[in-house]
């Protein structure tokens, strides 16, 4: 029998069975990337419940590189990783300012997680035709 993590958002429903789909462990990685992906895309103040929530990655891309609001911008997200998602205690923030003159802005994020031997890399890509 499959152990459940959570609904996989947004939420689906399954092949004629009642409820949703659902993450299984061995899928938990498609949860956690969704998780960092809310985190860097969602602005500050977009959910009313939680106006620190999120960092808004897509209004950097049109700051100059030596902004003090740029020149933080991993540990912000290290920030907001650390208070959002207390699962991931192992994890490293590289961001990416190659692609600053052309407006992209590449975030990096490798995460462990021990007790389950998860191991990843998730890679995110931001600018003005750009999202990923």
């Amino acid at each position: 029998m499959p152990s459940y993590v959570t609904a996989m958002f947004p939420l689906n429903f399954g092949n004629g069975g009642i409820g949703f789909d659902q993450i299984d462990r061995e899928d938990l990685v498609s949860i956690i990337n969704q998780h960092l992906e809310f985190i860097l895309f969602t602005r500050p103040s977009e959910i009313i419940s939680d106006i620190e929530f999120g960092v808004g990655l897509e209004d950097y891309v049109f700051l100059h590189q030596n902004e003090p609001k740029m020149l933080s911008l991993e540990q912000t997200i290290t920030n907001h990783i650390s208070k959002y998602l207390g699962y991931l205690t192992s994890f490293r923030v590289v961001v990416d300012f190659d692609q600053a003159d052309y407006n992209t802005i590449s975030v990096q994020i490798r995460y462990t997680i021990d007790n389950l031997d998860v191991e990843e890399v998730a890679s995110f890509i931001v600018g003005p035709e750009v999202i990923k």
